[in-house]
């Protein structure tokens, strides 16, 4: 039986939070990892099914829709919320990252390390905007802020930038190249590895 399963928002996301979660300790026989498929899908999953085979589960997911990033303390959206109190009942932790996605904790370095060009202009990246849309070639702040709030006050899907100098594929080899230590200490997603490795541990001596 396995300890523990952190359960992520797609499997891409689960494969750098995995190779993030190794830097604190090898975990291998006691975690378990697992995806949803996004928030999409995550009311329509049974949190019990997080707990078959495993002694305990948490439920990382992004804050794209999960916070209202644009607002005071990025609050838990309702749909956050719900999720959170009907994942509770079973026993399932659910975190929520302060960050619109987990690409929005990469570093310059990490980044310009694997695309092989410099990406000064594009940093620091923001917390509340697709790292996709961000690095985009044609990507103008106003314009693309006018669009987000508009999108938010008529309640229309908002149009994104997609000439992106970066793709989701390279995703495993930026997050080979993060330090935990290095890159993510004082931020919550350091917090979040650091909480799954210890009750990972805590349930293995359970």
């Amino acid at each position: 039986m396995k300890h523990f399963r952190p359960v992520f928002g797609n499997e891409s996301r689960w494969m750098r939070s995995k190779a993030l979660l190794n830097q604190v300790r090898d975990l291998t026989d006691q975690v378990k990892f697992d995806f949803v498929g996004g928030w999409g899908q995550l009311p329509q999953k049974d949190p019990t099914l997080f707990m078959l085979g495993c002694k305990g589960a948490i439920v990382v997911m992004d804050g794209d829709e999960g916070r209202h990033l644009h607002k005071r303390n990025r609050p838990l959206t309702a749909l956050a919320k719900r999720e959170k109190a009907r994942l509770a009942a079973s026993g399932v932790e659910l975190f929520v990252l302060n960050r619109y996605g987990i690409e929005n904790y990469f570093s310059k370095s990490a980044m310009e390390s694997v695309l092989g060009r410099d990406l000064t202009q594009f940093f620091p990246l923001a917390e509340d905007i697709s790292v996709l849309d961000r690095l985009s070639e044609d990507f103008r702040p106003w314009i693309f802020r006018l669009k987000q709030f508009l999108a938010r006050r008529f309640r229309i899907g908002a149009t994104s930038s997609r000439r992106s100098l970066y793709s989701k594929t390279r995703n495993r080899d930026v997050a080979e190249r993060i330090t935990l230590a290095g890159d993510l200490d004082r931020t919550d997603l350091y917090e979040i590895i650091q909480h799954i490795s210890s009750r990972a541990l805590q349930l293995q001596d359970s």
